[in-house]
């Protein structure tokens, strides 16, 4: 489940029951004591933060995460595929500091709105899982990490967002090219969709 916090933006909670009516509203202040076999993960965190920050290392001020946040997402194939691209880079150095700040576990996902995404960006865990609670005690107990696709899977569903970008702009009357143009895309690689 997904939670819209008030204090930490988007926090992903994994558990059994989680799904049950628990009290749990919308725009909430993150709680701070989940029962033993549920597990948070921090979403996304710098989402917001790079849309409007100059290319570049960010530079962030991050909240200090309560302990009841285990896990923060390295990599988030939203961000990394569709959203912000370009700033690959700088969106995994910042994720690295945060998450050595923060002494939690790295984990990833795929975040996906569209099938060619899936699996692009995932969570490893190393022993078997059986259930959701195995989920959540591999993630506590740092043993699970972040994995990917190949760079040229994660290149491809790449191009293919951009490929859908750029037919959307168009189909609605927009300058495309323009838009493609400030969005770092290659006229050609733009022009060829």
């Amino acid at each position: 489940m997904e939670l819209s916090t008030a204090d930490f933006g988007h926090v992903l909670v994994f558990g059994e029951g989680v799904e049950d009516d628990w009290g749990w509203r919308s725009l909430m202040p993150m709680p701070r004591n989940l029962p033993d076999g549920w597990v948070a993960i921090q979403a996304h965190p710098f989402r917001d933060l790079v849309k409007r920050a100059l290319p570049g290392p960010l530079k962030f001020d991050l909240p200090d995460l309560p302990p009841s946040i285990s896990a923060i997402e390295r990599w988030n194939g939203n961000d990394l595929l569709s959203k912000s691209p370009d700033r690959r880079a700088d969106l995994d150095e910042a994720s690295l500091s945060y998450i050595a700040a923060q002494g939690r576990t790295a984990v990833a996902s795929s975040d996906a709105h569209r099938a060619v995404s899936m699996h692009a960006y995932h969570t490893v865990f190393p022993k078997p899982v059986r259930s959701v609670a195995d989920i959540a005690a591999q993630i506590k107990s740092g043993d699970a990490y972040p994995g990917s696709a190949s760079e040229a899977e994660l290149a491809e569903i790449r191009t293919s967002w951009r490929r859908r970008n750029v037919i959307g702009w168009h189909l609605m009357g927009l300058d495309w090219q323009a838009i493609s143009a400030k969005k770092g895309h290659h006229a050609d690689e733009a022009a060829e969709t």
